[in-house]
């Protein structure tokens, strides 16, 4: 479940004054803070159905937050600003088309039991994280730490 933390972090808003580095900071902040939550939320350690039910809930919000949060960012002018831009909607996307499903997967199989349909799920999740495209926009931006996900 750790690869799910890492699927989280965008960031949009009107162009105005923020620089790209200051973009960049703002945005590792949310990421560091987003992977915090999921480190901490992985600790909890779920032992039933209902608190890995819990704990998928509580993940999905952790990572929407950031998303928000990073939505909420002012985007730099230019060319970086457009990077900014294409970056948090990746990540929207990203978050939206692929973990959301995948976590839904994971959450069917845990209810039903079902071992098959809960490894499925599991490398539905990590082929997700392998083809984040939106880490390759963050590393363009500067946002080191949104960009390795950690």
């Amino acid at each position: 479940m750790a690869v799910l933390g890492a699927a989280v972090a965008t960031g949009c808003g009107g162009g105005g004054s923020t620089s790209k580095q200051d973009f960049a900071g703002k945005a590792d902040q949310i990421c560091a803070d987003v992977s915090k939550r999921v480190v901490q939320l992985n600790q909890a350690s779920p032992r039933s159905v209902a608190e890995l039910m819990s704990f998928i809930e509580q993940l999905k919000k952790a990572e929407k937050d950031g998303i928000v949060r990073l939505q909420q960012l002012d985007l730099p002018k230019g060319q970086a600003g457009t990077t900014a831009k294409q970056f948090t909607d990746t990540l929207e996307r990203e978050f939206t088309q692929q973990v959301i499903p995948a976590l839904d997967q994971v959450e069917r199989a845990v209810r039903t039991k079902d071992r098959k349909a809960l490894k499925a799920a599991s490398k539905r999740l990590q082929k997700a994280q392998k083809e984040r495209k939106s880490t390759k926009l963050a590393a363009q931006l500067g946002a080191t730490q949104c960009a390795t996900g950690s």
